[in-house]
Parts: C-alpha cells; structure tokens; sequence
C-alpha cells in the first residue's frame, strides 16, 4: 500500500502536476479500492460459488441445501468486499472519506449480517415447513416474530452507527415514546399477544375446523403474527385477526368423539291425545317400544294413592300418551342406530311450545367413523325421513304452514288421509329395515 501511495503521488506530481495536498489523490485511491474489492469479489463468486453447490449437491444436507436456495453463501461472500474496504480505507488519506467510508461500511455490515439472519429463519422454516412432526405446529407465528425481532434490532444498531451513539442512549430515547407507540400499534400488539397465547397454549392450529359467528365457518389453513387464513365451505378464503380467533369455535376434536347431530321439527298440538289400552296393545308390538311399554305398564298400579284398579275414572290414573310414546320410539330406535355413537349423549326432548306447535328436538352424536360432513348430513336426512313417515303410526302430526292443497281440501271439507290401523305384527315397521 505504500508503494502504491508512492507511485500515484509521483505520477500524479510528475505528469498531471497536481499537489499531494489535492483532492483527486483521496479520491483515486477510493476508486482504486473500491475496484480492487469489486474485481475481487467478482472472481470470487464465479469460482468459489460453483465449487460450494457442486459440494452440497454431493453430502445431500437438507439444511445445507436450504441454505443455498435462500443465498446464504452468496451473502457470506458479500461481506468480504465491505470488511476489505473497511479494513483498508486508510490508505485513501483523508479523514473525511475515511470516516465516510468506516460509517457506510459499518451500516452495509450490520444489514449484511441481518440479511444472514434472515437466510437461516428462512431456511430452518423451510425444513420444519415439510417435517410431518412440525408441519401443522403454528411455526410461522414464531418464524415472523423473530424476522420483526431481526428488523429492529437492525434499525436500531443502524441509526446508532448513524449518529455515532451507542444503542443503549436510542432506547432511552425510545421510552419516552413507549405511550404513542400503544396507541398507535393497539391493534397489532392485541393480535400479536392473542397470536402468542394461541401458540404457545395450541388453542388452533393448521387444519382445523373453526366457526366464528357471522363471520366464517370452515378450515384454517394460514395462521401468521397477526391474522390467520380461514377457507370457508365455499372455498372462499377469510382473513380474520387473532384476537377473533380466540372467540371462535373449534371442532378438532370432531373426528375422534364424533359430529353433532341436532334437529328440531314441530309437532300439532291438536293431535296430542292419551292412548286407550287397544292402541298400546298394537304399539307394543314394536320390538323397541315394548321394554318401555312394560315399564310404563308396570308402575300404572303404583300410581297415586289408591292406584288405577281401584278407581273407574281414568283422569285419576297415569294414562300413557302417543306424543310420548312416539319420542321414547325415536331415543329407542336412536340408541339401536349403528351408526349412531351410544356412549354420547343421545336426547329427544321437548322444547318451549310455540305458535308452530309443540318443537321435538333430536339430538345425537355420530360415531368417530361416519364423522364426515357428506355422511353426517345424509345421516340426519335419513333419521328426519323416518321420524316423519313414522309419525302417522301414532296419529302424529307435523307441523306446516297451511299449503295451497291443504287450504283447498279444508275449504270442500275433505279429511286428510292417515296410516291404516296395525292388524299384525308382519305389517309392522321393522327398524331393521328401517
């Protein structure tokens, strides 16, 4: 470096007549370096670059594969050149292109080396993004909080190498802002934390089926820092805020304890009626009505005071009604269903009544292999089906708002059609066909 300092400051006195005090001596030397460093650079890359893939593709290392897609050799080699120029700035010979040149390099290390940072998040993403262990963990959450970590750790070590400070004086500064800054970032923090308490408690994850109350139903498939990607039933995509997340419904464990099964249907309240002993004598004759016929028969003796043998009045007698008889059929022939989960809660009930009559609600839970949404659907439809055709044995009506047809056959006066009267047992429903 001397001898060059030499031959520029004779050449330049000797036949451009200039002064060893003159500014074109600095600015030579900077672009003699600045060359330098380029051309070296530039051999580098093309020779070293090819060798390091041409290694890589021979061990086959997935993370040293991930770390060539994402150029972290090719950054590493971009440091040499700025530590080259930081190294040897000084034999430009002017204390102002000097500290130019040691506060630019020193800005262009600390973003190389942040853009390195980033080369490995992005690499280790990568090989968790295609584990099967990892692959449907809220990696990406943690995988941005350390990029925005990353960036302003940068930002703040730029801005001291700027101003010629140490970082420890900017964050002082920065807590007098500390009340701004929550105000304006209040929702981005909120998402942030809800994203923090969703990850590190596994509240939702990948894959799973959530409902948010008039707002989306269906499957995440994204979950970043602040907001999460839900693909509803229509295949439409919904972007939601962690914070709504918190709120929503999940179904994860649906596919092992089975979907739920809940439908309402109205009942006349006119076709409500007690059974006479010639009616339960025929509804016994269903296999999965007799054991509650026997029970219901078996406690009419002990009922009251005196009992019903002892009485001639039927109001003073526990009398069994076909609207009870068609709901312990249905639990019945709910608890027989194979498709049905019997260690689940399997309930026919009774709601409020209303101005549409009586509402009878069944509700149920499929087993964990007729989980699907297809089969718990066609599941329901085929138990509603045979509720309703079932209905006209026990002189049973469902509720509808008049039609056009039902209208016209009360204004002629014409009663509607029911089911035949049971004669036998072989004109019975069999539930196993059913």
């Amino acid at each position: 470096m001397d001898l060059i300092n030499y031959y520029l400051l004779y050449f330049g006195s000797e036949y451009f007549s200039l002064s060893s005090q003159s500014i074109a001596y600095p600015v030579t030397r900077s672009l003699m370096l600045l060359i330098s460093v380029a051309l070296l650079h530039w051999i580098t890359t093309k020779t070293v670059t090819p060798a390091i893939r041409y290694m890589i593709s021979k061990i086959r290392l997935p993370i040293a594969s991930y770390l060539l897609k994402h150029n972290f050799f090719l950054n590493v080699f971009r440091l040499f050149p700025i530590v080259l120029i930081q190294y040897f700035s000084y034999i430009i010979g002017s204390e102002t292109i000097e500290a130019l040149f040691a506060k630019s390099t020193s800005i262009l290390l600390i973003g190389s080396c942040s853009v390195l940072i980033f080369c490995i998040l992005d690499s280790i993403y990568d090989i968790l993004e295609h584990r099967n262990v990892t692959r449907n963990a809220p990696i990406k959450s943690l995988w941005q909080l350390l990029k925005v970590v990353t960036v302003i750790v940068t930002l703040i070590m730029i801005i001291s190498a700027f101003i010629g400070k140490s970082p420890a004086y900017l964050l002082s500064g920065l807590g007098a802002l500390s009340a701004v800054l929550l105000i304006v970032f209040k929702d981005p923090l909120v998402n942030f934390f809800a994203g923090v308490q969703i990850t590190s408690q596994r509240l939702v994850k990948v894959g799973d089926w959530v409902e948010i109350e008039g707002v989306v139903d269906g499957t995440v498939i994204s979950i970043n820092m602040v907001n999460c990607t839900i693909r509803g039933w229509k295949n439409q995509t919904h972007t939601v805020s962690l914070s709504k997340l918190l709120e929503s419904k999940n179904w994860r464990d649906m596919p092992t304890l089975g979907r739920h099964i809940r439908r309402t249907f109205y009942i006349d309240a006119d076709c409500v009626k007690f059974l006479d002993i010639d009616e339960i004598t025929q509804l016994s004759q269903y296999d999965l009505l007799k054991p509650y016929v026997d029970k219901k028969l078996a406690e009419q003796p002990n009922w009251g005071e005196k009992g019903i043998n002892s009485t001639k009045n039927p109001i003073n007698s526990r009398q069994l009604t076909n609207i009870g008889m068609f709901r312990a059929f249905i639990k019945a022939y709910m608890h027989a269903h194979e498709k049905i989960n019997e260690h689940s809660t399997i309930l026919v009930r009774q709601l409020n009544p209303t101005e549409h009559g009586i509402p009878m609600q069944i509700y149920a839970f499929t087993k964990p292999e007729y989980s699907g949404w297809q089969e718990t659907e066609e599941l329901a439809s085929d138990i509603i089906d045979w509720t309703f055709a079932i209905s006209k044995r026990f002189d049973i009506t469902i509720y509808q708002r008049p039609s056009q047809l039902g209208l016209s056959k009360a204004f002629k006066q014409e009663p509607f059609q029911t089911a035949p009267p049971i004669t036998s047992l072989s004109e019975d429903l069999n539930i196993k066909e059913a």
